[in-house]
């Protein structure tokens, strides 16, 4: 594994701490969705604004996922949002296991922000 998929996984963690120490122990069911703004999910995260876009729009909160649209723009509904995050982090881990050192694992690249993810408070 690379320096930068090392980054990239330690920060997808730093993500996913900081937004669990951000929220309540549980959010009863029935009650409305807790959104918050795509920026936000970004800062968070360490993923682009529109690659958050792209995964609302893939992941409709109707039909599961996280993605709500209000008034023309996505919001995150943050609980699904960090169960989707810690999926995708248990993904890489594995993935990270497969890959063999010196192999290219498709054309993306990091888009990692630690210094926002580090000023992110609580």
């Amino acid at each position: 594994m690379t320096d930068a998929e090392i980054a990239a996984l330690d920060a997808i963690e730093a993500a996913l701490k900081t937004l669990r120490a951000r929220m309540p122990p549980a959010k009863p069911s029935g009650d409305p969705p807790v959104t918050i703004a795509v920026c936000e999910s970004a800062g968070l995260s360490g993923m682009s604004e529109s690659q958050i876009r792209r995964d609302c729009a893939a992941n409709l909160y109707d039909e599961g996922g996280f993605g709500i649209r209000i008034g023309g723009r996505w919001r995150v509904e943050k609980y699904r949002y960090i169960e989707y995050l810690d999926a995708r982090l248990r993904v890489c881990e594995v993935a990270s296991r497969l890959i063999q050192p010196d192999e290219v694992c498709g054309k993306t690249t990091s888009q990692t922000k630690p210094d926002a993810l580090a000023s992110a408070g609580g």
